[in-house]
């Protein structure tokens, strides 16, 4: 195991790991919602999101660290990329969702946390929306019906 993690850092730190790298924030960059990090795609921005994917990626849990390995060393390439690629977005959208960095996001968290534990209240999802409504009706009057979302 020691062995592949020292693969793992020399690839990390190399130019090859670099070049992965800038490919995955590219395509990422496309995926973060507008103004995490700007909205343009010039190379500044560019820079931050492949500085932060860098550390998002050196600081990765063993397991997900050892997820994306095998998916390299199995010649999984796109998979690869779009695994790492929604790990990260994920981590970036957990981020925003604090109040250090959006009080909103925050707050829409807490509230979102708060009525998933409800009693009585469920989650409603469709493809193109999702919503909280009350669980003891047969006719689910939801939330959107009620103009709070």
């Amino acid at each position: 195991m020691v062995a592949a993690d020292d693969r793992f850092q020399n690839w990390l730190h190399s130019q090859a790991g670099l070049d992965f790298l800038t490919l995955c924030a590219r395509r990422a960059l496309r995926q973060l919602p507008e103004g995490m990090y700007g909205l343009d795609y010039s190379p500044d921005v560019l820079q931050d999101v492949i500085h932060d994917l860098w550390l998002f990626v050196a600081e990765l849990a063993p397991d997900k660290r050892q997820d994306l390995v095998l998916l390299a060393e199995q010649g999984e390439g796109s998979k690869l990329v779009s695994t790492l690629i929604k790990l990260f977005v994920r981590s970036c959208l957990d981020k925003r969702r604090t109040s250090a960095h959006s009080p909103w996001h925050a707050m829409y968290r807490r509230i979102r946390s708060l009525l998933s534990q409800a009693h009585g209240i469920i989650y409603h999802s469709e493809p193109t929306q999702a919503w909280y409504g009350w669980k003891s009706c047969k006719k689910a009057r939801t939330f959107q019906s009620l103009h709070l979302c």
